[in-house]
């Protein structure tokens, strides 16, 4: 069967008179289903990034809402509304989601900073490895 197929790939298209297209990524790109390809991720993109954030967000307000009760965080991220969510950690919670939103939008997301001491440091020791 798989033989029969590769045999009959390169002949089929020219006997059933149909455009010859040299791979078969540039025949999909050449249908009208492509041209909404881009929407497609960028729907995809926002959908796994709201995801994530929403994600992000419920788990930081409880691990606050958590240490609050046990005494290792400020008393006021133990506080809930009357259905049990914790406005307290939602509020730091989006406080430092904005903070990395603002470093990001400054181009500053994922740099690591070190005191100017540390520095020479820091090439002594790459440069011996």
């Amino acid at each position: 069967m798989f033989v029969t197929v590769l045999t009959l790939a390169p002949v089929l298209p020219a006997a059933l008179d149909l455009p010859l297209f040299p791979s078969p990524s540039s025949y999909f790109l050449s249908l009208p289903l492509a041209q909404a390809l881009p929407s497609v991720i960028n729907a995809a993109l926002l959908t796994s990034a709201w995801s994530a954030a929403s994600s992000d967000m419920y788990t930081a307000s409880r691990t606050l809402y958590g240490l609050a009760l046990q005494g290792n965080a400020p008393r006021i991220l133990a506080r809930t509304t009357s259905w049990g969510v914790p406005w307290g950690g939602i509020i730091v919670g989006s406080a430092f989601a904005l903070l990395a939103y603002m470093a990001a939008g400054a181009g500053q997301a994922g740099e690591v900073r070190r005191p100017r001491a540390v520095r020479p440091l820091a090439r002594t020791d790459g440069s011996s490895c």
